[in-house]
């Protein structure tokens, strides 16, 4: 399951190893730990940390530290570039799905000439592939570079899609590879160029127009309504990925020079029901920079930090941008 990391988890030496795995792979937990046991020894004690991890910037290091791990093991995700308090092994997961026939669909549908080719950790290691498709049927492609956090080349995160906006001016649109809406959403309403989602599980070709016009919709909407708020809570991420605790101090402070009165609230687990034990009018999350926009149905009087330099009056709307770290 991860022969390739091994050698690395080897020449740690651990002696106590906290184990650190995304939802998805939880009910693998008794298999992962059986072949764990084979790399590490029985003189090993191997511990699971329980609770959710979304992502890298989830990191509960501080948490294996508490409980003497001199090593975690971090399953599903890329590294994030974070300082980390536990020395800690990524475990990527790759997908095994072949995307030969979504990615020629794609060359056939996409009218436009020049692609800049993007996808998620789990479709990394066939991103060449992809383009060499492409590229056999006349187009031509380039593959992105993260500015930010990002491991991969053409790699994007729900808070890092600089592998997009980093060649924005030199192509014609975007193929994203990957399931879902999370993260070609971002890069839509990051960038003013077309981007077409090539979904292996659906076997379908989409673009992004339409959701970006609905969402853009939606945000101009809530801001609006924020402008009437009169008390904000400014919720920090304790979490090493996610805390932007300096920015929230500048979103308070112009929230105030707006004549609005702003608290900072620090939260680990952002839930309705620990958010509604306040009596806010408005909340502005510099946690994750997605929660605002895929939990809004949730979150109904959530902005983010750019939304509030809006409302606070810093911020125009025709300079509107995506939240991103």
């Amino acid at each position: 399951m991860f022969e390739e990391y091994s050698d690395e988890i080897k020449e740690k030496k651990a002696k106590r190893i906290a184990i650190q795995l995304p939802s998805g792979l939880k009910r693998k937990t008794p298999e992962i730990l059986s072949e764990l046991k084979t790399i590490v020894g029985d003189g090993v004690e191997l511990l699971v940390l329980g609770d959710t991890a979304y992502g890298a910037c989830d990191l509960r290091d501080i948490e294996a530290e508490k409980i003497g791990a001199d090593l975690m093991i971090h399953f599903g995700h890329a590294s994030f570039r974070v300082k980390e308090a536990v020395p800690t092994v990524y475990v990527e997961f790759f997908s095994e799905q072949d995307i030969g026939p979504i990615v020629e669909k794609a060359a056939k549908e996409i009218n436009e000439n020049t692609i800049g080719l993007l996808s998620v950790v789990q479709f990394s290691k066939q991103i060449e592939k992809a383009k060499e498709i492409l590229e056999k049927t006349g187009k031509k492609v380039i593959i992105g570079q993260s500015r930010s956090r990002s491991k991969h080349a053409g790699q994007v995160l729900g808070c890092d899609f600089t592998a997009g906006t980093s060649m924005e001016k030199d192509v014609d649109c975007f193929l994203y590879i990957g399931t879902g809406n999370f993260h070609p959403g971002g890069v839509a309403m990051g960038t003013e160029k077309i981007v077409y989602v090539a979904d292996p599980e659906r076997e379908e070709i989409r673009d992004m127009n339409e959701l970006k016009d609905k969402l853009l919709r939606v945000r101009f909407a809530k801001i609006e309504a924020a402008k009437k708020a009169k008390r904000f809570g400014i919720i920090v991420s304790p979490k090493g990925g996610q805390n932007r605790l300096p920015y929230a101090r500048k979103i308070a402070s112009l929230l105030k020079t707006a004549g609005k009165e702003a608290f900072i609230v620090v939260v680990d687990e952002i839930t309705p029901h620990k958010l509604d034990e306040f009596m806010f009018d408005y909340w502005v999350c510099t946690a994750c920079s997605r929660i605002a926009y895929d939990d809004e149905a949730v979150y109904k009087k959530m902005i983010t930090p750019q939304e509030a330099e809006i409302v606070a009056g810093s911020r125009e709307w025709k300079d509107y941008v995506v939240d991103h770290f």
